[in-house]
């Protein structure tokens, strides 16, 4: 099935009048994607303190390409780590799926086979509490800190429950769980934020779920990428008379906003709703969601809402992506990004590269990307 055709079963997509890059750009005027913001846009990027259209779509396009790469997507590009299964963290890193679900077709290789993908929400601050540790400045603490084995078994249990296939029963979930198999076992699974702070969100991800399905292999990996993420770490005067060091982002996913989860379509779990649509509707779904309430996103489906509008807009700006002429807009030049990823598949070559030019091994790697692209979408 072509992209288009899948698309135009999108309730959200765009199915009319984007015949080519100018009908894009016009929609694509007064989105989501183009209220992306940046204290420090590297030059000759930034317009009127927002990044100009073309580097915005450079962003979106070149790291959801990275992304489908990590994701086993190019033949001859394909990560040590091939994943069969992918965990995108609720909240911020939703929209990353939607991208590469929007994408997967016109970029990756004909025939490769997209993982399944799933979500999972972890709250960092959460976690630190649930171990003891105290939130001031938790952002600066490092992940190693948090051991897994002060977890509560009982916790450990209700996570695996979200996996597990087959009958649990309210009362005797915390043995049952064990007996079963679970979707993860024997597989190589991905963990996906959207953007690195301190690395604890990740690394708590992962050491929960090793333990909760110890036969499942787990690693991670981030979205948000230079040269789009740009920062700086900053010294900060402690209360208690010692310094630290802060990160402080310059810009970060146009869908990333501490205070609120507009664009994000879900919302933080809640055990009066799962606990809910348990007694309403009393399925296995809805006991697993119930038993794992705490990692488990709200949707509007869950409170009879409607998606919010600003997800809507972000949803349909992402689905017209994969009507652009893609490498009209994807990197080719000798910066920080296309150096990166040139080296990057140089080495993944190895002897077979001989002494073929970075440059030139981006180059065919975009060739490819727009080769394929103009027989699917044809």
């Amino acid at each position: 099935m072509g992209s288009k055709e899948k698309l135009t079963s999108h309730a959200d997509a765009i199915t009319t009048g984007l015949e080519d890059n100018e009908a894009v750009l016009s929609y694509l005027n007064g989105g989501v994607l183009e209220q992306q913001g940046t204290w420090d846009a590297p030059s000759g990027s930034e317009l009127n303190g927002r990044w100009s259209r073309e580097w915005i779509l450079s962003c979106y396009l070149d790291l959801t390409d990275a992304m489908i790469q990590h994701l086993g997507g190019y033949e001859n590009e394909q990560p040590d780590f091939v994943p069969d299964e992918v965990l995108f963290l609720d909240k911020s890193a939703r929209p990353v799926a939607w991208l590469v679900d929007s994408l997967w077709e016109v970029m990756a290789d004909e025939g490769a086979k997209k993982p399944h993908f799933d979500f999972i929400h972890i709250d960092r601050k959460e976690w630190w509490a649930r171990v003891g540790r105290p939130l001031v400045r938790e952002e600066n603490r490092d992940p190693l800190e948090f051991n897994v084995n002060e977890i509560s078994e009982e916790t450990i249990s209700a996570i695996r429950a979200k996996f597990v296939v087959g009958d649990l029963t309210p009362d005797n979930y915390k043995t049952e769980v064990w007996k079963l198999p679970t979707t993860l076992d024997g597989k190589k699974v991905l963990i996906v934020d959207e953007i690195k702070s301190s690395g604890a969100t990740a690394y708590m991800t992962q050491q929960l779920l090793s333990r909760a399905v110890p036969d499942a292999e787990f690693t991670n990996e981030y979205f948000w990428s230079v040269p789009y993420s740009e920062g700086k770490s900053i010294e900060i005067d402690n209360k208690d008379g010692t310094r630290s060091v802060q990160r402080q982002m310059h810009n970060t996913p146009v869908w990333y906003d501490k205070t609120s989860p507009a664009g994000r379509e879900v919302s933080d779990p809640s055990l009066g709703v799962m606990d809910r649509l348990y007694h309403e509707n009393p399925t296995q779904e809805n006991l697993r969601r119930r038993i794992a309430w705490f990692i488990e996103s709200v949707t509007p489906e869950d409170v009879g809402a409607d998606v919010d509008e600003r997800t809507k807009r972000l949803k349909r700006d992402i689905a017209t992506l994969s009507y652009l002429s893609i490498n009209d807009f994807m990197m080719t030049r000798s910066d920080t990004r296309a150096k990166r990823k040139a080296e990057y598949l140089k080495s993944k070559q190895g002897a077979s590269s001989g002494n073929k030019n970075s440059n030139l091994l981006l180059r065919k790697h975009n060739e490819g990307i727009r080769k394929a692209q103009k027989i699917r979408t044809v």
